[in-house]
């Protein structure tokens, strides 16, 4: 067994690969650290809103409340940045319909 890193030691961190269009960015992280910090990273360093966006991995989007380590991506992975589905006009996701069932 590996010995316990030192007091004040920085853990290993991993790089992912982050692409917003043609433009890529690489983006390290610890094995704890959460996917929404993730996400903060790439955008600060595309300069887009992260509120407006989100990562993807192998077309589905990232779980942003789990850490690295227990998201089921593999390290050097390549994560797509994405505008959010319902951040632009509309909301193509939303329920629809739901009042209809009960008028008759």
């Amino acid at each position: 067994p590996d010995p316990p890193p030192a007091e004040g030691s920085v853990v290993m961190s991993v790089p992912l690969s982050v692409s917003l269009g043609a433009r890529k960015q690489t983006v390290r992280v610890g094995p704890m650290e959460p996917m929404q910090r993730v996400l903060d990273k790439a955008c600060e360093a595309f300069s887009v809103d992260p509120r407006t966006h989100q990562l993807v991995h192998k077309k589905s989007a990232v779980q942003m409340d789990l850490p690295f380590r227990f998201s089921g991506i593999d390290r050097n992975a390549n994560l797509t940045l994405e505008p959010r589905s319902g951040s632009s006009a509309g909301g193509s996701s939303a329920r629809r319909g739901t009042s209809s069932s009960s008028s008759r």
